[in-house]
């Protein structure tokens, strides 16, 4: 084999082993991934039945967001108590990580305990990867949220675990991007990230506000 063809050769193995480069997590059976990167996340399993999950991402800059929902069979009872919704960023390429969160014996400790829960992300060697987290919180009524919407938004702020690049998002496909320092600086939000923040407040108003908004832009 002269050289020409065994460079040749050697490209070609280093470009697939580059375009199979991944990053997988081990999924805890209560872990909700709400959001990935901006999007839909993409979720693995060994079966309908099988409580083995994982979450695929590509190399990258990531941020993942969940909530741990733990279940518990109390007497003929079976209930669920919810974490705040947290909103996680980190550079991974290439590695298979584990996300980590903590276990209680009854509801009643998970009530007391969850909302300053300590979890982790760890690799193959046990060792935890650096984070920066954050929570996704919201006032009054939790049910039906739309976080590909609040993410879009928080992405547009200053917040300690907000990614600039992820905002323009709304439950499309992942798309990571080259990872980078987790702090960035922030870009103005553009057209279009401001229209997704009008539909954003707009959904979070009450009928008589909906009912004035409407009216303002009759009127220009």
């Amino acid at each position: 084999m002269n050289i020409s063809k065994a460079l040749s050769f050697t490209s070609m193995i280093l470009l697939s082993g580059s375009a199979m480069a991944s990053v997988t997590i081990d999924l805890p059976e209560s872990v909700n991934i709400l959001v990935a990167n901006g999007g839909k996340a993409d979720i693995s399993s060994d079966g309908f039945f099988s409580s083995q999950r994982k979450l695929q991402l590509e190399d990258g800059l990531q941020q993942i967001v969940f909530r741990y929902e733990p279940f518990f069979q109390e007497g003929k009872d079976n209930i669920g108590v919810e974490s705040d919704v947290t909103v996680a960023v980190f550079n991974a390429a290439d590695a298979e990580l584990t996300l980590q969160v903590p276990q209680y014996r009854n509801s009643r400790e998970a009530r007391e305990h969850i909302s300053s829960m300590q979890w982790s992300l760890t690799n193959q060697d046990g060792q935890k990867i650096p984070v920066t987290q954050d929570k996704l919180l919201k006032d009054g009524i939790q049910f039906g949220r739309n976080y590909y919407t609040e993410m879009s938004v928080y992405n547009q702020s200053d917040k300690v675990a907000s990614v600039p690049e992820y905002a323009p998002q709304s439950g499309l496909p992942v798309k990571t991007i080259p990872a980078r320092s987790i702090k960035s600086d922030q870009t103005k939000a553009s057209a279009s990230t401001a229209e997704t923040m009008l539909h954003y407040w707009y959904e979070q108003a009450d009928k008589q506000t909906r009912a004035r908004f409407k009216q303002f832009i009759n009127q220009q």
